[in-house]
């Protein structure tokens, strides 16, 4: 026999050998228990993403609660420069409870009376507006409010003396809507109602008024740029208004408030260059049901820094 069959039959023995020595041990060695299946890398085994931070858990009525005081003080030297920053002292709030979430409109904050212990008013205007912090806007409680569990408020005062070491007494109030459910409204052509109240039926029932203003080339950068909305009655069962063209596509605006010297103020929606056609129609969306609620809060005692 040549040395080369022989190298060949050496190799054949030796592969067999190993054939049969793996399948041994897939024979005597236990199969490895089921894993339950691994977790998406970016899921949790609760569902949440990680890092994901959780909704805070509220209780209880609505409150306004105190968060601090900022005092800020101002000394210059010499004659002070234009535009100077002034002395102010600002209260921080937030405004928590169980409906913190359904929460559709809310006012401003607004302190009615706020004394040192020394006897001296706090108040920046001393001679408010009668029905000053009484409106309320459309406001959407963001995620981030639901995480921390509050929302945020600032108010503005003035600041006492040196020798002035706490607010002896603070009381304000600010007003909010509660809303979840809302519809929409859809007005074709809203234009043809300019100087008028728009005309529909659900509208009436909700006991809501508006009327149409044309705004001027000059406010709107163009003709037919923009259109005024001036709300008589039922604002707070609106949500929002919003514009679209023939085919239902969102027309993009601005909102800005007007005030006229020989007329009440009004809300411009200027459109970024789309011209206001008898195809715009106008979209309302409204809160069938509000329910509104005026939260009183007074502290005593609170500290300076």
């Amino acid at each position: 026999m040549s040395k080369f069959r022989v190298g060949l039959l050496w190799v054949s023995i030796i592969g067999a050998l190993a054939l049969a020595e793996s399948a041994l041990a897939q024979a005597t060695t236990p199969a490895a228990p089921a894993q339950p299946p691994a977790a998406a890398p970016d899921q949790r085994e609760d569902g949440e993403k990680p890092g994901q931070p959780e909704v805070a858990k509220v209780e209880g009525p609505m409150r306004v609660e105190l968060l601090g005081a900022i005092d800020q003080r101002v000394q210059y030297v010499g004659e002070p420069p234009a535009m100077a920053a002034s002395p102010s002292l600002r209260l921080q709030f937030k405004l928590t409870g169980a409906r913190l979430g359904e929460i559709a409109r809310m006012g401003t904050a607004t302190v009615v009376e706020a004394k040192d212990e020394l006897g001296n008013s706090l108040l920046v205007n001393e001679d408010p507006r009668s029905d000053a912090g009484e409106k309320t806007k459309a406001f959407a409680v963001s995620g981030g409010m639901l995480r921390l569990g509050y929302v945020p408020l600032d108010v503005s005062l003035k600041s006492g003396p040196r020798n002035a070491t706490k607010i002896a007494s603070l009381t304000g109030f600010i007003n909010v809507a509660y809303a979840t459910a809302s519809e929409e409204v859809t007005i074709l052509d809203p234009m043809q109602f300019k100087g008028s109240k728009l005309a529909h039926p659900r509208l009436a029932e909700l006991g809501i008024d508006i009327e149409i203003v044309e705004p001027t080339a000059a406010e709107t950068g163009g003709a037919g740029r923009g259109i005024g909305i001036r709300i008589r009655s039922g604002e707070d069962h609106i949500k929002s208004v919003e514009l679209f063209d023939a085919n239902m596509r969102q027309i993009q605006s601005r909102n800005s408030n007007r005030k006229p010297d020989d007329a009440d103020p009004y809300v411009l929606v200027s459109t970024a260059g789309v011209p206001i056609t008898q195809d715009t129609q106008l979209v309302i969306a409204v809160y069938p049901e509000v329910e509104p609620q005026k939260i009183e809060f007074k502290f005593n005692d609170i500290a300076l820094p």
